[in-house]
């Protein structure tokens, strides 16, 4: 699975290595946005965060439901 490293902003301090959304996630975001769209986000790997956002757009991230947690 690919990884990149990026900054959490709900995590907050060092970067994260990020991983690319798996299949459950991106079926559900896929219900607000294009497949497309939702293929290219990735998640923050922290244990509880549900942080999720595009490759190179953070602003345009958002949390996934608790029941991804």
């Amino acid at each position: 699975m690919a990884m990149a490293s990026k900054h959490c902003p709900k995590c907050g301090g060092n970067p994260q290595d990020f991983r690319q959304v798996n299949q459950e996630e991106e079926d559900h975001l896929a219900t607000d946005m294009t497949r497309a769209e939702a293929q290219g986000h990735w998640r923050c790997p922290t244990s509880g965060c549900r942080w999720v956002q595009p490759f190179w757009y953070q602003s345009k991230g958002r949390l996934l439901p608790p029941s991804f947690g």
